[in-house]
Formats: C-alpha cells, sequence, structure tokens
C-alpha cells in the first residue's frame, strides 16, 4: 500500500479525549462538558456523559466550504447534545459585527 496516496489516520487522539472526558465528568461530577468537535464517533461518549446526568455542550464549526478540506458538525452528534454553539453561525451573523471581541480575535482573508 503507498502511503503517499493514503497516508495512515490517527484515531487514538479520538480514544483518548474520550476517555479524559469521561473520567474527568465521573470524578469532578461537572455541570456541563463542552466537547469542541464534529465528529459522529464522539456520539458514544455524549451518551454516556448524559447517563452521568452531565449536560454536553457541542462546539461545532461548519466551513460551508466544499471538498478535501471542508469541516461539517455531525448532525448525530448535535442531536445528541444538550447545548449546541456553532462558532462558524456566530462570526459570520451579523451581531457578531459589532461585537470589538469576536473582530478582534477572528480576521476575514481578503
Amino acid at each position: 500500500m503507498d502511503e503517499s496516496k493514503n497516508p495512515p489516520q490517527e484515531r487514538g487522539i479520538n480514544v483518548w479525549l474520550a476517555l479524559e472526558a469521561y473520567d474527568l465528568a465521573v470524578h469532578k461530577r461537572f455541570d456541563v462538558l463542552a466537547l469542541f468537535a464534529g465528529d459522529q464517533d464522539f456520539v458514544p461518549l455524549i451518551r454516556k456523559i448524559n447517563g452521568l446526568g452531565t449536560r454536553v455542550l457541542v462546539i461545532g464549526v461548519d466551513t460551508g466550504a466544499s471538498g478535501k478540506n471542508s469541516q461539517k458538525t455531525s448532525s448525530r452528534l448535535i442531536n445528541e447534545a444538550s447545548y449546541t454553539i456553532m462558532l462558524s453561525e456566530e462570526i459570520d451573523s451579523e451581531n457578531s459585527k459589532e461585537d470589538s471581541i469576536l473582530n478582534g480575535v477572528f480576521h476575514k482573508k481578503v
């Protein structure tokens, strides 16, 4: 198999993140766990966290672009979460144009 055409993908970090998040939710008894992810692989984590009585906030980003580098938050992930903030919508909203904090952090490409 030619790895230059199909490079190996890192999957272990998702497992590590899920275990760490679950462990913290169990031992620290958080009210809300914020998960900045878009991959549906985290749906089982959300279900387990919800089962502990901890709510889950998913912070997602949709790039709107199509192709290899596009990003889209899984609808399954959104449906399982207690709360969702779509960061891409917040940044692009009319209200954010007046927000000096957001304008100082995010810059549009020219």
